[in-house]
């Protein structure tokens, strides 16, 4: 295999497709060339231990490597907490509730109001289930495994043992064994199938019935240690103080009078000003949990199963607490956060601390009040007007796939007219952590028209907050938060979009477009090849200084080293350029790439989509491959299912002027 053949590119265009990864990049023969191969699909081969060795009996270097520890399934022993929830007496435990609730009043704040019904709650859960320290052997077994199934393994084991004392043995044992396979298929198509039909609504039950079927880890490993708790600390620790230093780097901001914002005589009555929210109703309240589900925290007050079930007569308590906070324009009680650290890529090393991500877990009653916040909150901003039309995250009819068409036609545009298009994507460094309060109340009060209640009802929820990482039942002390927007929560990405807006004005007026989905941030310029000194030696350097500036003032830290740059044109117009990248001010020099990911979807310079293309080719051969590996053993409605969920990543035929064909038979010229 010569570097630069065309052969050789074909056949690891095609290994590739099929998920195959060629490791060996030396000579493997003593007059040169890679003709030894060694391909990897699973991240199994250490591709640090690759190593060729002399040897004077072949002409063929061996080829010597070194696979991951796989650790054998074994029994674990744990304790926990636990509480029997199965044991529990339903329908008890619902006149039980309903009796707390009949008499529930609501204390003089809202504070009090919400730890009075979290107590009550709990203690009647703590009657019925209590919570029990138990030690348990711990060694998944398959869900579809049950008792009959296992009554049936061990005849099998018994006849196994004595098939060579008698021919009788031998026959009874080849029976058994051929029924215990039947009953294995038969299991495991009768669970599926009765849990999907269970659950044919639940998308994300049916989405980890289809990780697990193919194989996708969902479980996310964690750095070695024997101090569980110690962990917890330290992995807070961490995330709070990598938000310190990025902001330290910052200057502080002139926001001393923003109190002034909070006060009862900025209080306006005319009706552009959203200065009270509207209280909500039962109903209101049905319909929000309809569409958005029942999903608790591991510290809510009564389990997900539990609440589902009881959830119509806790409806109208619920709704008093809800209006207790509309009405207050306060949010203390429900401001702690359980952090789960989460693995970024299975592929990091899961022993250092930078490879996590915080997902935080929020309570049930807190994203309740939210989403009636949010309703005020968007019915306010699209009455008048006050939406940034380039803003495609967290907005009814927008999405990444809307976000993604208006680029590319827009890119595809700027083809037509024989023109290049410089695109930038920005990176940002955990943008919604830094995010300054005051500076977002501020921009309330003078860009949202927010006053009075409604204002202090922000204040409330933005400040004050806390957060404590959970590793199981382990939990760490809690940490003040002082700056950010609450991940995971229903208001934090949409109060996000607010707090950049000015950022889409500040682009535009600078003479390039731009168009963002959260906190990433698309920039680009359609020029003619004869502009090319103007737009990549000045007036994109100028840009990215003007935003540069801005992220300085809004506390966003943005990384230059990781912010990337594709030149899309047509194939003429980029032999036309011989610029392969830019010069920023602090010496960074950012080099254009050939392709990128850009929200989900690989672009390319060319605009013929050849790597996603080639992404979603080798998805789809690996789903197909895990499919038919397990045909057999699973029900049509299972096997439909996968492929229906996955069904997303297949490339799809269109047709032009009639002609169908696939999107590669059709690139720019």
């Amino acid at each position: 295999m010569e570097t630069g053949d065309s052969n050789s590119a074909q056949l690891l265009q095609i290994t590739d497709s099929y998920g195959l990864k060629q490791l060996v990049k030396v000579p493997t023969h003593r007059c040169g060339g890679t003709l030894d191969l060694i391909f990897d699909n699973s991240n199994l081969i250490l591709e640090s231990s690759l190593k060729t060795l002399n040897c004077n009996w072949s002409d063929h270097l061996p080829v010597t490597f070194s696979t991951q520890q796989l650790e054998p399934s074994r029994k674990v022993d744990k304790t926990i907490w636990t509480r029997s929830l199965k044991a529990i007496d339903l329908d008890a435990l619902s006149f039980d509730l309903i009796d707390f609730i009949s008499d529930f009043t609501l204390s003089h704040t809202f504070e009090a109001s919400c730890m009075k019904f979290f107590d009550g709650s709990k203690n009647i859960l703590d009657q019925h289930a209590p919570l029990k320290e138990k030690i348990i052997s711990f060694m998944e077994h398959a869900p579809w495994f049950d008792s009959e199934y296992k009554d049936l393994r061990k005849l099998r084991r018994k006849a196994e043992k004595k098939r060579n004392e008698d021919d009788q043995y031998q026959i009874l044992y080849e029976e058994i064994r051929a029924e215990t396979s039947i009953m294995a298929n038969l299991k495991k198509q009768q669970y599926y199938s009765s849990l999907l039909d269970k659950n044919k609504h639940d998308t994300n039950l049916i989405f980890n019935i289809v990780n697990k079927e193919l194989d996708r880890k969902q479980q996310s490993p964690l750095p070695t240690t024997d101090d569980i708790p110690k962990l917890c600390s330290k992995f807070n620790e961490y995330f709070k103080n990598k938000i310190l230093k990025i902001r330290e780097n910052f200057p502080v901001s002139d926001l001393s009078s923003y109190e002034y914002y909070l006060s009862d005589a900025t209080v306006e009555e005319d009706t552009s000003y959203l200065s009270t929210f509207v209280p909500c109703t039962v109903d209101e309240l049905k319909g929000i949990i309809k569409n958005s589900g029942i999903k608790c925290s591991p510290s809510d007050f009564l389990p997900t199963d539990l609440l589902k079930d009881n959830i119509s007569n806790m409806l109208p308590v619920l709704c008093q607490l809800v209006n207790q906070s509309l009405e207050t324009g306060c949010f203390d009680g429900l401001k702690t956060a359980d952090i789960i650290p989460t693995l970024k890529d299975q592929k990091l090393d899961p022993d250092d601390f930078k490879s996590y991500r915080p997902i935080s877990n929020l309570s049930f009653l807190g994203k309740l009040i939210e989403r009636v916040v949010l309703n005020r909150l968007n019915e306010h901003m699209t009455k008048h007007k006050l939406n940034i039309p380039e803003q495609s995250a967290y907005k009814k009819h927008h999405s990444t796939e809307t976000i993604l068409i208006k680029i590319t036609n827009d890119l595809l545009m700027a083809c037509d007219k024989k023109s290049a298009t410089v695109l930038m994507l920005l990176d940002l460094s955990a943008a919604f952590d830094t995010v300054e309060h005051r500076k977002l109340l501020k921009i309330l009060f003078d860009e949202i028209k927010i006053r009075g209640t409604a204002l202090r009802w922000f204040q409330s929820f933005l400040t004050g907050r806390h957060q404590r990482t959970r590793i199981g039942s382990d939990v760490s002390e809690a940490i003040v938060l002082e700056f950010g927007v609450p991940q995971g929560s229903v208001l934090g990405p949409v109060l996000f979009n607010i707090y950049i807006r000015s950022l889409y004005l500040t682009v535009k007026a600078a003479g390039f477009n731009i168009h963002g989905y959260a906190d990433d941030q698309q920039v680009y310029k359609s020029f003619k090849p004869y502009d090319i000194v103007d737009i990549l030696n000045i007036q994109i350097i100028n840009c990215f200084k003007i935003i540069e500036t801005w992220m300085i003032d809004y506390c966003l830290h943005l990384n230059p080293g990781k912010t990337q740059i594709l030149l899309v044109a047509p194939k003429n117009i980029l032999k036309e350029i011989n610029i392969q990248g830019i010069l920023f001010h602090d010496n960074t020099c950012i080099r254009f790439i050939n392709s990128t990911k850009d929200l989900g979807i690989l672009l390319d310079h060319r605009l013929s989509f050849e790597p996603q293309i080639l992404n979603l080719k080798r998805d789809c051969f690996r789903l197909l491959r895990n499919i038919v590996k397990r045909r057999r053993n699973r029900s049509h409605n299972l096997c439909t299912a996968v492929v229906d969920a996955d069904s997303g990543i297949c490339p799809v035929a269109f047709s032009v002027d009639g002609i169908e064909a696939s999107p590669t038979e059709f690139e720019l010229n």
